[in-house]
């Protein structure tokens, strides 16, 4: 799930929309129930940029800055673990 989240927010920030889009249909599929509070936080954040990225453009770029912030500062995601997600990152076009 940590690995999702990080994608669909670098998709999000440096792909496009539909890039975007898909890793976070991709990281909803799955039952939210086990999720914790974090975890269960940064998706929400995700869908409001998903919902926000048309209309306020602005705000959802600001959005993804904060959820950058986020993971810096989440004991999951330690730096080593950040490579490795980016080297697994499809390209971009």
């Amino acid at each position: 799930m940590i690995e999702a989240i990080h994608a669909a927010t670098f998709y999000f920030e440096h792909g496009t929309y539909f890039d975007g889009q898909a890793v976070l249909a991709h990281a909803l599929a799955p039952s939210q129930d086990t999720l914790d509070a974090t975890t269960r936080g940064l998706l929400d954040k995700l869908v409001a940029v998903e919902r926000s990225i048309a209309n306020e453009p602005d705000r959802a770029l600001r959005d993804l800055e904060n959820l950058r912030v986020s993971f810096r500062d989440w004991p999951c995601l330690s730096e080593s673990l950040h490579q490795h997600f980016h080297k697994r990152l499809a390209p971009l076009p």
